[in-house]
């Protein structure tokens, strides 16, 4: 009773008017403060890091189901607001390996390496843009690692696949398949093997299983119809090509669905199906191209709305399609020959002959990088015939096939100046490459 008469004479001190303010001054707020603190704190790191990881988890779950274009969208919306996260830059390197394009990778490794990025880190990186490139010394140095990813066995199966070395490609992809590893890929690249040989039939059975697998793979998709297309099957190639209606490729299977069609002499079909893709740039469609393991060295849309209005009848605005694609690369022999008959069509004789003389050149030009390669056969390392026939490419076949030589050149003799300055008009060439516009963009 005593200790409950004390606490109520407390109470009524406490409640007091007249009672001594020392008694009535206490801490008020400081634990909300205390809270409003820890909330700041709390968000201020998930604000700064949980989004960060939140997009690294989401790229790197891309790369991982084969989505590489899915990843870069994750990529860039990292890096607009986190413009140093190198880690980011490590997962669109990675990004840039599934999509074929090694030169780029480096070029992300670079940035990444320029944010502090360790040479451990970009090293087994290099090691694979190197590896597609088919560097011998990469291939083994990467083949030798126990740890392979994906993008690693992929650039194996690239480089020796580039090199001619299918055996080894193949015992890399039984590696895969015994591993249980990416089994889409395995039988996609089986059917690549076989493609690069001409065993076409072999080739799409193989690419159709994989494209079953994944509905997804446009890759898988895309190679099946080029298969189904040079066995002549155009029904089954188009059938092929209608599978992607969505996504980064399908300009691409666009403009082989409207090839399909002019083979069947379906020409109105086919002039409506050509007509999205003459309004992309050809350099992206190029690009478009390499990814999915296909070499594209010209405005390929305008090409085959060309042949489809030549088909039709209309040599006028065949012209100008064909000038465009003459205009964004020169040395379109079909192109070339097409234009001369179009012309000829609308009474244009002077002209005609002038483009003849110049079709005249282009096949003595041919003729002659026959004769070198046939000559070379027996002097591989004649360094003057290979820079001639590095010129020759250049001049009437692509710019693939003169890099190609320049690389045998300066693995023979790495200070060739005459190699160096053809290196140097091509890469040049392609930089200031632009995009001819004209009517002939909306046939």
């Amino acid at each position: 009773m005593e200790e409950y008469r004390n606490i109520r004479e407390c109470r009524s001190i406490m409640v007091t008017p007249d009672a001594p303010k020392t008694v009535l001054k206490r801490p008020r707020y400081r634990g909300a403060w205390l809270m409003v603190i820890l909330v700041v704190l709390l968000f201020g790191g998930w604000w700064f890091e949980v989004p960060k990881l939140w997009l690294r988890s989401f790229a790197d779950r891309a790369l991982r189901e084969y989505h590489a274009h899915e990843a870069l969208i994750w990529i860039e919306r990292g890096e607009r607001y986190y413009p140093n996260d190198q880690a980011l830059y490590l997962l669109a390197a990675r990004s840039h390996l599934q999509l074929n394009r090694n030169v780029s990778a480096i070029e992300w490794l670079d940035r990444a390496k320029d944010k502090g990025a360790s040479p451990d880190a970009l090293e087994p990186y290099r090691l694979m843009a190197e590896a597609q490139r088919g560097n011998q010394v990469a291939l083994e140095n990467l083949l030798g690692r126990t740890n392979a990813s994906l993008e690693a066995y992929e650039a194996l199966i690239r480089g020796y696949a580039f090199e001619n070395q299918s055996n080894k490609a193949n015992l890399i992809l039984d590696q895969m398949e015994q591993s249980g590893v990416a089994p889409t890929v395995v039988l996609y690249h089986r059917g690549r093997i076989r493609e690069i040989s001409e065993d076409f039939a072999e080739a799409s059975r193989f690419y159709s299983e994989a494209f079953k697998k994944d509905p997804s793979s446009g890759r898988a998709a895309f190679r099946a119809g080029i298969c189904f297309y040079q066995l002549r099957d155009f029904d089954r190639s188009e059938v092929m090509f209608n599978k992607v209606q969505m996504g980064p490729y399908k300009e691409v299977f666009a403009i082989e669905r409207a090839s399909c069609l002019w083979e069947k002499n379906a020409f109105d079909e086919a002039a409506r199906a050509i007509a999205p893709p003459l309004e992309i740039l050809p350099s992206k469609l190029h690009t478009l191209y390499f990814e999915l393991d296909e070499f594209i060295d010209s405005d390929r849309a305008a090409l085959v709305a060309a042949r489809i209005e030549d088909a039709r009848g209309n040599h006028q605005l065949a012209v100008a399609l064909l000038e465009r694609v003459l205009a964004f690369n020169n040395r379109e022999f079909d192109a070339r020959g097409l234009l001369i008959k179009n012309l000829r069509a609308l009474g244009r004789t002077r002209e005609a002959d002038e483009v003849t003389a110049i079709q005249t050149q282009m096949v003595a030009y041919r003729q002659r990088c026959r004769q070198l390669r046939l000559e070379l056969d027996s002097n591989p390392r004649d360094v003057a015939k290979l820079c001639e026939l590095a010129e020759l490419y250049w001049y009437a076949e692509s710019d693939a096939e003169a890099l190609l030589a320049i690389s045998e050149i300066l693995e023979l003799e790495p200070k060739c100046e005459r190699a160096l300055l053809l290196q140097g008009k091509i890469m040049s060439s392609q930089a200031s490459r632009q995009f001819p516009r004209s009517s002939a963009t909306r046939p």
